[in-house]
């Protein structure tokens, strides 16, 4: 299990965990503290030191000869595809559905020819072209890179798009979310409304599970890591739509179509996302454990059948809270047409009857426990007998 610290690596060593496998997981990491984690190994920063985490990723792949190996990240899913795809099974999608969601125009192109449109967008090649396709889309407007990490000198450096509400700022996000062969990035259209998503397993072209899911609230504050969702039915707006354009775009394993929905209640789609996701933990706890489903099914096994899908599950990411919070208390950047106050609405109420807290859970409590006194030792244990010879 690689990106040990981030949630969806959490869940799928919970999930597995559970069912029995040995989890390898990433020493000093969130991960390591599972219960369900079996041992552990170092490997460099992938952001800071991407050659040397891919070759060091290879090696370890190579003396392990593990069933399957998974990413939480796009970076650490690129750089595992470039490495271990050819001798390891990679949890998340198929080789080619992983590339076409790496590039964001590739995927908006493929969405309009299958039917499934986008916002509308466009892909400038100057800066006077940028800026009259924001007059066009309208504003605010979007301007999202094109690649979400990119190489930089020996780094890999992540991106994440911005609103602008005018050409005031249009010059700095170009240059700042620009490729390094120099493409600007895409300048799309705003929806307001509805933040939905799709996470299916499909094999041999079935979709053997599926959960959706609508975000109430994301950090940052504009757009990213659904904070506050809750589990939607597979009959509400563009479900079957966006489960469709999974089968078309000839997804093997496991991925998700993000997309919003306006007044006019027409799906548009966002992205596609082809590794373990944020709220992996929300579709899991509302029945439909999707990593176990695409693990066992990627190696052959029978894959568990989900049980009764519980539609209205809520569940809140407390640190994503916190950070939602700060940003507007301490006046950070905040989507035009958005105030702190607006912010401070939807952190209430903070608990409810059936509410879940992403990445807290009953049989196991170690990696969400603060440092207390005593239990930093039992870690420093714990980690060591993660760390005897494998």
């Amino acid at each position: 299990m690689l990106d040990g610290n981030s949630g969806p690596a959490l869940a799928v060593v919970r999930s597995l965990g559970r069912a029995g496998w040995r989890l390898i997981v990433e020493d000093g990491t969130k991960s390591a503290l599972s219960r369900f984690a079996s041992a552990a190994v170092t490997l460099p920063d992938p952001l800071a030191s991407p050659d040397r985490y891919a070759d060091e990723l290879a090696a370890l792949v190579d003396r392990l000869q593990p069933s399957v190996v998974a990413p939480a990240t796009d970076a650490t899913l690129e750089l595992s595809w470039s490495t271990v795809g050819g001798s390891s099974h990679i949890l998340g999608g198929d080789e080619e559905t992983a590339r076409l969601s790496f590039d964001k125009p590739r995927t908006l192109q493929t969405a309009e020819q299958l039917g499934f449109l986008p916002p509308l967008w466009f892909a400038p090649a100057t800066g006077a072209e940028a800026l009259a396709a924001a007059e066009a889309v309208g504003w605010p407007c979007v301007v999202k890179p094109r690649r979400s990490y990119i190489r930089k000198g020996d780094t890999f450096v992540q991106r994440r798009h911005v609103v602008l509400d005018s050409g005031a700022k249009l010059d700095a996000a170009l240059a700042q979310l620009e490729d390094a062969d120099g493409a600007l990035p895409i300048v799309q259209a705003l929806v307001r409304g509805r933040a939905l998503s799709v996470s299916a397993v499909v094999a041999n072209g079935e979709v053997l599970a599926a959960a959706a899911r609508e975000t109430l609230s994301f950090y940052p504050v504009s757009g990213g890591t659904s904070v506050w969702k809750r589990t939607i039915p597979l009959s509400d707006d563009g479900v079957e739509a966006a489960l469709q354009l999974l089968q078309q775009v000839g997804l093997e394993g496991l991925a998700e179509a993000e997309y919003q929905v306006g007044a006019d209640r027409v799906p548009r789609l966002m992205e596609i996302g082809a590794r373990p996701h944020g709220w992996l933990p929300l579709a899991i706890a509302a029945g439909v454990d999707l990593p176990l489903i695409a693990a066992a099914t990627a190696i052959g096994l029978p894959a568990p059948a989900p049980v009764d899908y519980r539609v209205g599950l809520e569940m809140r990411w407390l640190a994503g809270e916190a950070l939602r919070l700060r940003a507007a208390l301490r006046g950070g950047a905040l989507p035009p047409e958005t105030s702190a106050l607006d912010v401070l609405r939807t952190a209430w109420p903070p608990w409810k009857p059936g509410l879940r807290f992403d990445g807290i859970v009953r049989d196991d409590l170690g990696p969400a426990l603060p440092s207390l006194p005593g239990l930093g030792r039992r870690r420093a244990r714990r980690s060591e007998r993660l760390r005897q010879p494998l």
